[in-house]
């Protein structure tokens, strides 16, 4: 509430820290299953050095994932547009999905032991493809903002080439009545030394 922002700025930075901490949760306890061959529930429940070492590649993981993604939504990026911010949301939370679909398998089904590496392979695909939607986004709204401020540019370009033909052209006018009036003061001034009054009289 007190912390500056969009609240679509407020909502995916929650939602990427959540998903962040359990989708590499998931990715460290799944390396740590296929390198232990233990049984995951021991693994989580006991403490051993399976778990601190899960603890210790999970936390770096998770410390390394926030630290990758907080370079995206800081500073001058902030500027996304609401369907930006939906696009990556909607991304953020099908992959969230699909990784805990996985993780559930990877857990329950006999048969994930023989196919771990496969199921791993997926959930690093997921979170390869967040990343470069994530990228392709914020890339994609900086070149947005960019043609943005040709657009304005160039508008401020015509604009100044209008302003300088328009005093170019009253500059011509103002040059063209100071002719004119130089020549009826002239004319006017040979009518009176020629002491034709009445013709001057009628000039002015």
């Amino acid at each position: 509430i007190f912390l500056r922002g969009s609240l679509l700025k407020k909502i995916f930075i929650s939602s990427l820290t959540l998903i962040c901490l359990i989708s590499t949760a998931a990715i460290s306890g799944n390396v740590l299953f296929s390198v232990f061959k233990g049984d995951p529930m021991r693994i989580y429940a006991e403490h051993t050095i399976e778990r601190l070492t899960f603890m210790i590649f999970g936390t770096a993981l998770l410390a390394y994932a926030l630290a990758f993604f907080s370079h995206f939504t800081k500073g001058a990026k902030e500027s996304l547009k609401p369907k930006e911010w939906m696009l990556i949301l909607s991304v953020l939370g099908i992959s969230f999905l699909s990784i805990a679909a996985l993780h559930v398998i990877i857990l329950s089904d006999e048969t994930a032991d023989k196919h771990i590496s496969l199921l791993m392979v997926s959930e690093i695909g997921i979170i390869f493809i967040n990343i470069l939607c994530l990228y392709i986004t914020v890339n994609l709204n900086e070149t947005r903002k960019r043609e943005e401020q040709l657009i304005i540019d160039k508008r401020r370009s015509e604009n100044s080439q209008q302003y300088a033909q328009t005093v170019k052209e009253q500059y011509e006018q103002t040059r063209r009545l100071r002719h004119d009036m130089k020549q009826y003061s002239s004319a006017l001034l040979a009518l009176i030394k020629n002491g034709k009054s009445d013709l001057a009289e009628t000039f002015v």
